[in-house]
C-alpha cells in the first residue's frame, strides 16, 4: 500500500500547500477575457526564479492580482480582504490557491502578517499592493515593513489598460533602509514603470 502522496522536494515550503490546478484555474480563468484585449508583458526577466520575493504596484482593477502573475509560472500569494472568505466556494478557491485573509479594519492583522512572513520564509512569493485597496489615495507601509522583516527583495510592477492591457516588472528593489524611504522607492520605481508603459 502506498503511501501519501508528498509535494516535489524542489517546491518551495511556501507553496507545499497550494493546490497547483486549483492555481492555474483561477489564475487563467480571470483572465481569459482579458486575453481578447491583448496582455503583454514587460521585464518578466526581472522576477527571481527562486528565493524570497515579494511583488509590488498600483491597484485599480478587480483582475490585478491575477494579471500581475501572468509574468512569472511561480505560485503568488495574496492577503484578500477577509469578507471575501464568507462566501464558501470563494473560500476553498482562494485559500486551495494560496491566498489569505486579512482584516483591511485592523491597523495591524497579526495572522496575516505573520502569514506573509511564512510564505517569505519559505521561500515563497508574496503579491501585495501598497495602496491596499483598488484606486486607493493612501500609500501604506505593509510592503516595505514585511520586505524588511522577512529579507526579501521587492520587484516593482505596473499594470496599464490602455487599449490592450500592459504590464511591466521592473528590477528587485533590496529590503534595505527605513519602511518610509523604501515605500517611496517602490512607488517611484512604480510610477516610472507606469511612464514607460504609456510610452509603448
Amino acid at each position: 500500500m502506498s503511501g501519501p502522496l508528498l509535494p516535489p522536494a524542489d517546491l518551495p515550503l511556501a507553496d507545499q500547500k497550494v493546490r497547483p490546478w486549483v492555481y492555474a484555474l483561477v489564475k487563467y480563468g480571470t483572465t481569459f477575457l482579458a486575453r481578447f484585449s491583448g496582455i503583454r508583458l514587460y521585464g518578466r526577466e526581472n522576477i527571481p526564479r527562486s528565493g524570497r520575493l515579494i511583488l509590488a504596484g498600483n491597484h485599480s482593477n478587480t483582475l490585478d492580482p491575477f494579471l500581475a502573475s501572468l509574468g512569472t509560472s511561480r505560485i503568488v500569494h495574496y492577503m484578500a480582504k477577509k469578507e471575501l472568505f464568507q462566501n464558501k466556494l470563494y473560500a476553498w478557491l482562494m485559500t486551495e490557491g494560496g491566498t489569505f485573509a486579512v482584516d483591511r479594519q485592523s491597523k495591524a492583522d497579526i495572522g496575516a502578517i505573520r502569514r506573509a512572513l511564512e510564505v517569505l520564509g519559505g521561500e515563497g512569493v508574496l503579491g501585495i499592493f501598497p495602496q491596499g485597496t483598488r484606486g486607493g489615495a493612501e500609500v501604506l507601509d505593509g510592503v516595505s515593513y514585511l520586505a524588511l522583516k522577512g529579507k526579501a527583495p521587492i520587484v516593482p510592477m505596473c499594470i496599464l489598460k490602455d487599449g490592450s492591457w500592459k504590464i511591466a516588472y521592473g528590477a528587485p528593489i533590496a529590503p534595505e533602509g527605513k519602511v518610509k524611504e523604501l515605500t517611496e522607492r517602490v512607488m517611484s520605481a512604480v510610477k516610472a514603470l507606469e511612464q514607460e508603459l504609456r510610452l509603448k
